[in-house]
């Protein structure tokens, strides 16, 4: 028995766009998205956790995850085309779980976009089915599209409320 197959690309029904309001398709020839699958039905729920937590500690928090090669810099505005990926112990005709993390920018990978603060993500959890070696099961079937975010920073408001408490602490500690 061979190793299951997916067609990882989107098209136009389901953009990777960047922003909030508005939002727009990721720019051609920037970022990257990288594929993490589970075999269905195997008590492998995708556990979200915060899209601006490094890679390898969402990875962690879920078990039996399996990420492939990062792919590339999308093709056009929202779309990306990461060709045919065998899955790792995966076989041919079986149910995935999905999601799909991306980034823009220059940088190579979800970690990187993440430390240069470029906007990042991961998409929600879908659900499809391999195909075989010369059949592949696209995604872009079943993927929904995603909106990737900046990190957030913290507000002005913030920040001065931060200040002003760490300036009544040292004066406190100086009457000390």
């Amino acid at each position: 028995m061979g190793q299951g197959t997916v067609l990882f690309n989107n098209h136009n029904a389901g953009l990777v766009m960047v922003g909030s309001t508005p939002s727009r398709p990721v720019g051609a020839g920037l970022g990257g998205v990288q594929l993490a699958y589970a075999l269905a039905g195997y008590g492998t729920p995708w556990v979200a956790v915060s899209p601006y937590s490094a890679q390898g500690r969402i990875m962690e928090a879920n078990p039996n995850w399996f990420l492939s090669p990062v792919i590339g810099s999308f093709t056009a505005p929202g779309i990306f085309d990461g060709g045919t990926l065998e899955l790792w112990r995966v076989p041919e005709n079986h149910p995935i779980d999905y999601v799909v993390f991306a980034w823009t920018g220059r940088s190579p990978t979800f970690d990187t976009a993440l430390i240069s603060g470029g906007a990042v993500g991961i998409s929600e959890m879908f659900t499809t089915f391999t195909g075989t070696a010369g059949n592949p099961v696209n995604i872009a079937d079943t993927f929904g599209g995603m909106t990737i975010t900046l990190i957030p920073e913290p507000s002005a408001a913030t920040l001065a409320l931060l200040g002003t408490g760490v300036l009544f602490r040292v004066r406190w500690s100086r009457r000390r």
